[in-house]
């Protein structure tokens, strides 16, 4: 909604030139910068448009690219107003693309941040020391909570999908004074491993029949 062909292609250009100047920042780690590689290709391209429709699965090979054909699908959502989700497939997934994105991202002023164990941490473009160089902690400032802080704030929220989910259920059932989520529901949510929540069928039945009793009601 509200990118035609011609912005489409407009914004893939734009996404292009700021992974170039990712590459280029020595402020960057190279570890990210790795992990980036180099411009979107076609097939990443290409899988990124088949993001933007709706419930639609798409498989790439390993090492193939997902994590910035997300980012670039991640990047139109937000172009065009709304908030995406990326639910990875574990922790240091999570944590890994969220600084490769938030690296891209960053450069058009958009924030990018990651759930890990229920804390938020945003993605910050001054290195810093540790396992994941380029996130620091989110302070919940006039929210009520950090989570709150990073859903209502961030362009992409990253986390991993078993804590993502819990995180709704929370809002949908809890009885909190606060909610981590400024919806009902997400705008948008991209799963990494999308047959992650058909195995939770046989491991967590609440969790996935809830997902698809709230999706129904959409």
């Amino acid at each position: 909604k509200g990118l035609n062909e011609i912005r489409y292609l407009h914004a893939v250009a734009l996404f292009s030139e700021a992974v170039r100047r990712v590459l280029g920042d020595r402020n960057i780690h190279q570890t990210v910068k790795d992990y980036l590689g180099g411009r979107p290709n076609a097939p990443q391209i290409e899988a990124a448009r088949a993001l933007l429709r709706d419930r639609v699965d798409i498989q790439m090979l390993p090492s193939e690219g997902k994590t910035l054909a997300v980012g670039l699908a991640g990047f139109m959502k937000a172009l065009a107003g709304a908030q995406a989700e990326v639910h990875a497939w574990n922790r240091p997934l999570a944590a890994r693309d969220a600084q490769v994105v938030g690296a891209v991202l960053e450069t058009f002023g958009m924030k990018v941040s990651v759930i890990l164990k229920r804390t938020a941490y945003e993605f910050t473009p001054e290195a810093g020391s540790g396992v994941h160089p380029h996130l620091k902690p989110i302070k919940k400032g006039r929210f009520a909570n950090p989570i709150e802080k990073a859903f209502r704030e961030s362009a992409l929220v990253y986390g991993p999908y078993s804590e993502m989910i819990f995180l709704w259920i929370s809002d949908w059932y809890g009885r909190k004074r606060f909610r981590y989520h400024k919806g009902d529901m997400p705008d948008w949510v991209f799963i990494e491993e999308s047959d992650t929540p058909l195995l939770d069928l046989f491991h967590e039945p609440l969790a996935f029949f809830t997902q698809v009793y709230k999706l129904d009601e959409a």
